[in-house]
């Protein structure tokens, strides 16, 4: 009876530390990821541990309910296909940090679950977070859009951005024939996902109204995919309430023009062309028809 008390605080000690043992590691990395076959994909990884341990290994494992498949090793001889020769840890461990990346994907690697192990000598150093591997062979969806409503005369902004999971070999993006200034971004989504950016500007003029600008995405190991877009410009109207003279610096663009005219209301719908319309007595209202 008298060594009861001492075997039980032993055992609430005993799991205490497994407790505060298992609390302390803890991963933080994306559930799924979709990559472009023939490009490269970034799992990005990071992890705390518990102060009595000193991380310095890293190996990266394939989810089997016996085995244990290798994806990444500094052994590449014990990486399974089809990640040999494909994968590189681009973290460093000592920092948390535990990323990796994965070249040239192909379909085989469809479906599979990595998960990342600390140390693996060290059972408790598992961290039990898969990723799931989708691999497609078709590119993400090219956004290609003008920013706002520029009417003629305003600096007119094309922008063209698709979505990939490569930030060293990002596909480029041109605009072809289309004069301007244009300017290229990279930014960072979250959860393994960027986003190239390219923005063409120049100055909309009226002859730029229905035009068909095009952007051309290439992707790592892929032929270039245009996509394409029509420029719809906004009328610009001038009112001078001095002699009641209603300027359009549009050409030809379908517009609502609203007559008020000695109580009377009517409707009129025209094109207008490069001239100045003046009404006596008469105040004009336009708007754009939709």
């Amino acid at each position: 009876m008298g060594y009861r008390p001492v075997n039980l605080c032993f055992l609430l000690q005993v799991l205490w530390c497994a407790m505060v043992e298992a609390q302390d590691w803890h991963v933080d990395m994306p559930t799924k990821t979709n990559a472009l076959s023939g490009s490269c994909v970034v799992i990005p990884c990071s992890f705390t541990h518990p102060s009595s341990h000193n991380p310095s290994v890293i190996i990266w494992y394939s989810y089997h309910s016996t085995k244990y498949p290798v994806v990444y090793s500094t052994d590449a001889e014990a990486v399974i296909k089809p990640f040999r020769g494909r994968t590189e840890l681009i973290g460093d461990v000592k920092s948390g940090n535990c990323s990796l990346k994965i070249n040239y994907v192909v379909p085989d690697m469809n479906g599979y679950q990595l998960y990342p192990w600390i140390n693996p000598d060290t059972v408790n150093s598992r961290l039990t977070l898969n990723i799931l591997c989708f691999i497609s062979e078709v590119p993400s969806t090219v956004d290609l859009f003008v920013e706002g409503e520029p009417k003629e005369g305003d600096t007119l902004r094309i922008i063209c951005a698709v979505k990939h999971t490569c930030p060293f070999f990002p596909p480029t993006l041109s605009f072809g024939d289309t004069n301007g200034n244009v300017q290229n971004e990279q930014t960072a989504l979250g959860q393994g996902y960027w986003q190239t950016i390219s923005t063409i500007s120049f100055p909309a003029q009226v002859s730029d109204q229905g035009r068909v600008v095009g952007c051309w995405v290439s992707h790592m190991r892929r032929p270039t995919v245009p996509k394409w877009m029509e420029i719809n410009l906004s009328c610009k109207f001038f009112f001078s309430p001095h002699v009641f003279i209603l300027v359009s610096a549009c050409k030809q663009f379908h517009c609502w023009v609203l007559l008020l005219n000695l109580g009377r209301i009517c409707f009129n719908t025209f094109r207008l062309f490069k001239s100045v319309c003046s009404f006596r007595n008469t105040f004009l209202l336009s708007h754009l028809l939709d």
